[in-house]
């Protein structure tokens, strides 16, 4: 499967052309532009776009909320009216958030507010002339983090990046960040410039230090202009008092030269992003899940028995491409449908069929169960997925294996597993068998759903008697 992994700042448009093949990545291609027209040529009917936006005017604000609310849409309702009152922001604006703290004494739980205003990030998908073709638009300070976080081991860590005039740093702890700064600075040449950006650097890091003491921040990871210059980071080491790491992902990207991964890191990082750094428009994000619903649906009614049989994970996804070509011609009917003032009796048995077969689809659908089992999948990258449907009902069973190089991180990653298992297990009928091996530091499982009728030839348990 190809994808294209964007970043847009305030001079260039960078694009990387990757493939995708059983989870590895690798490097086909990659052209920057200066100009939108040429980009927007280049992009046209390209597919899987992955966007990092620089987002220079972002909304950087804290707001507090009583603590009892938690549904998002409440939330999200709440913080719009905060911006415009205590922030005086009335601008449309597409943000995420996350709680930083609560008072106990207040009952209110303060959340960070980070996004970009609705104008300037129209201007930057202007490259884009189908919108339908992204999969995931997040920002700069995001793609530093996904990346970083998916390149080191601890979940405690300080990530800069340098380029130009300027600096990103982040900061996370437990894998969420915590801080992130975007900042410029000024100098007339080229080694007082390095210097420049390693002081910025230095006082970003121990200002974090000083907010986060709670935090034991062991790594700081180098990306960027000034990851070759020996000499500032021997400084940087010195006087920020943080082990200085760099990120080298050749385990998951292949045919990457080091120089480029450090030059085109903030690209890379839109691949790794969570969801919650997903700053898609609602619209355009509605339509990805109704065409992720529909493959399925087309991909039952072409295969007549109804049988996947055993697939590696992502050769399933690479059925992608030839569904979506189903799904623009129902796309096309429906727009003739729409377009024609009157049907005759013939295009009236035609739409009439068509409705019929579709209502017997959607009368059965496993998407939601599906997605019910999307945090196990994504935590273990399986190896293999053997499936089956028939009528109403289905099954899969899904075997992973996984190393680790601690065994900390071993029973701190089952123990998580076991967590999010249990919360599946009150939804859904499935098993569970894991198996830990812990002088290897291995993990090995698998991950099955039963089928109604497996669940009905099972003998039912029944209570012992006790002896009185």
């Amino acid at each position: 499967m190809k994808l294209y992994a964007i970043r847009m700042d305030d001079s260039n448009i960078f694009v990387i052309q990757l493939s995708l093949k059983k989870g590895v990545y690798s490097v086909l291609d990659k052209k920057i532009f200066d100009d939108l027209d040429s980009a927007k040529k280049f992009l046209k009917n390209k597919k899987n776009l992955y966007l990092s936006i620089l987002a220079t005017g972002m909304v950087d604000e804290y707001v507090s909320i009583p603590t009892d609310i938690k549904n998002p849409k409440v939330l999200k309702s709440i913080i719009v009216s905060k911006l415009k009152e205590e922030a005086n922001i009335t601008k449309s604006v597409i943000f995420n958030y996350y709680p930083t703290s609560i008072d106990e004494n207040t009952k209110t739980t303060s959340y960070h507010i980070e996004g970009i205003y609705q104008d300037e990030y129209d201007e930057y998908i202007k490259a884009i002339s189908d919108l339908n073709n992204i999969r995931f638009v997040t920002l700069d300070r995001f793609s530093l983090t996904s990346i970083s976080a998916y390149c080191i081991k601890d979940d405690d860590f300080i990530s800069v990046y340098t380029e130009k005039d300027r600096t990103i740093v982040v900061a996370a702890k437990n894998g969420d960040i915590i801080f992130s700064r975007i900042n410029s600075v000024n100098s007339q040449d080229k080694d007082g410039l390095d210097f420049a950006l390693a002081d910025d650097v230095i006082k970003t890091v121990l200002y974090i230090r000083q907010q986060f003491r709670d935090v034991d921040f062991k790594t700081l990871l180098i990306s960027g202009s000034l990851v070759e210059n020996d000499l500032i980071l021997t400084h940087l080491q010195n006087q920020s008092g943080v082990f200085i790491a760099a990120m080298y992902p050749y385990s998951f990207i292949k045919n990457l030269p080091p120089i480029w991964f450090n030059e085109w890191i903030i690209p890379f990082g839109a691949l790794f992003a969570k969801e919650q750094f997903n700053f898609m428009p609602v619209s355009i994000r509605s339509i990805r899940q109704y065409h992720f619903a529909l493959n399925f649906l087309s991909l039952f009614a072409v295969v007549a028995l109804g049988y996947f049989g055993s697939k590696v994970f992502y050769n399933f996804l690479e059925y992608e491409e030839s569904i979506q070509q189903n799904i623009n011609l129902k796309r096309n009917f429906i727009r003739e449908l729409k377009r024609a003032q009157l049907l005759d009796e013939n295009r009236l048995k035609e739409s009439k069929n068509y409705l019929s077969i579709i209502d017997q689809n959607i009368k059965f659908s496993p998407f939601e169960d599906i997605c019910t089992f999307k945090p196990l999948l994504e935590m273990t990258k399986i190896d293999s997925l053997n499936w089956s449907q028939q009528q109403d009902d289905f099954a899969f069973a899904a075997s992973f294996e996984k190393s680790f190089e601690k065994l900390k991180n071993l029973s701190q990653f089952k123990k998580l597993f076991d967590n999010k298992a249990q919360d599946i297990k009150n939804k859904l009928l499935f098993e569970v068998k894991i198996t830990a091996d812990y002088n290897n530091k291995k993990l090995k499982g698998t991950i099955k759903k039963i089928s109604k009728q497996e669940k009905e030839k099972r003998p039912s348990s029944r209570r012992r008697r006790r002896r009185r």
